[in-house]
């Protein structure tokens, strides 16, 4: 005896459900609209250690790859350029310079979070091997050189990315003329304002 038409339909809307959330799954890449050049800004970049809190602005930028594998260390963007200025120390305006030693990193896929295939929340992210110099604006202080990874994630909502937050542990690897005095570890945190923001599609 054959199926009723309406336990029949019932059957095929499941199959074509499963047959979608699979083909989600197996998806190899993510895509990202509009790729090429970003700018990423925040106006409370923390840094803090050793009794220190240093807030600054801070921009970032670089360009966004239009397909990026779902595969952990698989580049979503390089970052050619950290600008951080201008810095305070604690309730102090002005006092320090904090520069970024960028030269070229990869901001990387390393997971993601939320249901497929149209509700991604976060795209967590990594940036290896960062370097900060940290150096009062009297030259007599040399400053401190300090070395981190930067753990973070894109948050989506609609599968557009608007923020990236990253924060991460960054170790001091040299200290400079007169600069003992340096924290030997801080902590790094920010939420930059993406421009523009990026549309999320996943890909075959």
């Amino acid at each position: 005896m054959g199926l009723k038409p309406r336990r029949l339909a019932a059957w095929l809307a499941l199959g074509t459900l499963a047959l979608t959330a699979s083909a989600a799954s197996a998806s190899r890449t993510i895509g990202f609209s509009p790729a090429g050049p970003y700018e990423g800004t925040t106006t409370f970049l923390y840094i803090a250690g050793g009794g220190w809190t240093i807030t600054c602005a801070a921009t970032l930028s670089g360009a966004v790859n239009a397909s990026v594998a779902k595969v952990a260390g698989a580049a979503i963007a390089n970052v050619t350029e950290l600008t951080i200025n201008p810095c305070r120390l604690g309730t102090l305006p002005g006092g320090i310079i904090v520069t970024a030693l960028t030269g070229s990193w990869n901001l990387t896929y390393e997971g993601f979070e939320g249901v497929l295939p149209n509700d991604i929340s976060r795209v967590r992210t990594a940036l290896r091997n960062v370097k900060i110099l940290l150096k009062f604006n009297d030259s007599f202080f040399g400053g401190c050189l300090y070395q981190g990874d930067l753990d973070g994630r894109l948050e989506v909502a609609g599968m557009v990315a608007r923020t990236l937050f990253a924060e991460g542990v960054m170790v001091k690897v040299e200290a400079l003329l007169n600069s003992t005095f340096c924290p030997r570890e801080g902590f790094v945190a920010g939420t930059f304002d993406l421009s523009p923001v990026f549309t999320l599609r996943l890909g075959a």
